[in-house]
């Protein structure tokens, strides 16, 4: 097996929304939602993408200092020797790694110069859904 069984070939962010509460008080809680989807891409044998989707659940936060919606999508690359099996199973779990560290780095960015600071996202449990072959 490769020394490096699967590569990022890109990632970016399809959506990005933060916005300030101005009514923010320094009590109250923030839920976070959010949904991952992995799957084989049509670019080729051993190329997945995944995607994340990450949002306050206005409904259910309390007083949060940052209404925020934001997608990250990055396109994976597995060694030609990893079988199929194995780099599905990389590609969702990477894919959502990968997805949650850029996320949690843009959002930290956006907010370190907003009314309430840098806001960090707490640990976020993604519970990826196993990509089908195509």
């Amino acid at each position: 097996m490769s020394q490096f069984p699967l590569q990022l070939k890109q990632y970016f962010f399809t959506q990005i929304e933060c916005n300030a509460n101005p009514e923010y008080r320094p009590e109250g809680t923030v839920n976070i939602d959010s949904k991952f989807v992995a799957a084989p891409s049509e670019d080729g044998p051993g190329v997945f993408t995944a995607e994340l989707s990450m949002w306050v659940n206005e409904e259910t936060s309390e007083n949060p200092p940052y209404f925020i919606k934001i997608s990250g999508f990055c396109v994976l690359q597995a060694a030609p020797d990893v079988s199929p099996e194995m780099a599905n199973q990389l590609a969702v779990t990477s894919g959502a790694q990968v997805l949650v560290g850029a996320i949690r780095e843009e959002i930290a960015r956006l907010t370190a110069r907003g009314p309430w600071g840098t806001f960090m996202l707490p640990l976020i449990p993604v519970s990826p859904p196993v990509p089908q072959q195509p």
